[in-house]
């Protein structure tokens, strides 16, 4: 059939695989790369997701969701990653567009020392960090990108990577798998911009 949009299928080349968490090696355990690899694959080869329409783009966030709550099932899941490659310098190793859903059985260090810092923040002030920093980012309107009614783009106040922008809700939302199906609709026009 050639009236699909997408599809979402295990990475022909995974980085993790599945397996048992730790094996028995004789006297030693080892851990192997576990876990779940899928890519993201678009019918049209010559669009990129900039080129997509927002209601394109809702679509591939309403399947981004849609695996990321079957995978958070699975027993040895602790941590899941949505990215989408574009181009040789963000690791493409395919020309044409495509995402990947990497499911993984810890937590990756960086992610790790992120989520323990608003841990930490919280406990101090009895707020979430995050919330802190975008309503001072609304009053001060200096790295703000583009807004709409439920989502914001800013620039980071220290950026880590060349051009680097970060999309927030407005209102608290810890769960991307819990967004309402209206929400992303403005995740998609952020996106779009």
């Amino acid at each position: 059939k050639n009236d699909w949009f997408l599809q979402i299928i295990p990475n022909k080349y995974p980085a993790v695989g599945p397996g048992d968490l730790i094996q028995q090696k004789g006297l030693h355990k080892i851990q192997a790369g576990v876990g779940f690899h899928e890519i993201v694959i678009f019918r049209d080869h010559n669009r990129h997701l900039a080129d997509f329409t927002k209601e394109e783009i809702k679509k591939v966030l309403l399947a981004y969701q849609e695996r990321y709550r079957s995978l958070a099932k699975e027993k040895c899941v602790e941590y899941i990653s949505i990215f989408h490659n574009h181009g040789k310098e963000a690791g493409s190793t395919v020309a044409h567009p495509h995402s990947q859903i990497l499911a993984l059985p810890i937590v990756p260090p960086d992610v790790s020392r992120s989520l323990n810092g608003s841990r930490r923040y919280f406990d101090e002030h009895n707020r979430c960090v995050h919330c802190q920093m975008l309503g001072q980012e609304l009053k001060e309107k200096n790295r703000i990108i583009y807004q709409n009614r439920h989502m914001i783009v800013i620039a980071p106040f220290a950026s880590r990577a060349n051009l680097e922008i970060r999309i927030f809700p407005k209102k608290h939302s810890a769960y991307f798998e819990k967004v309402k199906e209206q929400e992303l609709a403005y995740l998609a026009d952020a996106l779009k911009l």
